[in-house]
């Protein structure tokens, strides 16, 4: 994907977005596995890394009126752009 629009705010993707390795600790006990990872290997695996996530950052060449917030909004239209 190259890039992203939320609202009036456009995005340029960066990369995957690995996970964190603590959704691999049992909260309770502290003990480490890796039946999370396991488990998200099966589908959200690309090239050898599990990807959970898009890093994106907010393109210079965003416009929008003089005074128009660049705020995120619950219900802000999301279009991808390849």
């Amino acid at each position: 994907w190259g890039t992203v629009t939320i609202g009036a705010v456009k995005f340029l993707n960066q990369d995957g977005c690995r996970r964190c390795a603590m959704i691999n600790i049992d909260q309770d006990t502290g003990k480490a596995s890796n039946d999370v990872y396991a488990c998200l290997n099966g589908f959200r695996s690309h090239r050898g890394r599990i990807i959970f996530g898009r890093h994106l950052s907010v393109s210079d060449t965003t416009s929008g009126a003089e005074g128009e917030s660049r705020c995120l909004q619950v219900g802000d239209s999301v279009t991808w752009v390849k």
